[in-house]
């Protein structure tokens, strides 16, 4: 099915998603993926933060001994 024409079907998934402004659709779906995308990269430092710690600690080799 063409996209052009799937778009103008009012009982599809896309004709739901608009009315109900959800996904892509909401008007504030920008900000959501924003902070979710920052959340995802507090969440990589911290877990890289230790994981650089735990390899220190497992390998004894502390930066002041």
């Amino acid at each position: 099915m063409p996209t052009s024409t799937y778009e103008t079907l009012p009982s599809s998934v896309l004709a739901f998603k608009k009315s109900h402004k959800l996904g892509r659709f909401d008007p504030s779906a920008p900000e959501i993926q924003a902070q979710k995308v920052k959340d995802a990269w507090r969440e990589v430092e911290e877990r890289s933060k230790f994981f650089f710690l735990g390899s220190f600690v497992l390998l004894g080799t502390w930066p002041w001994f």
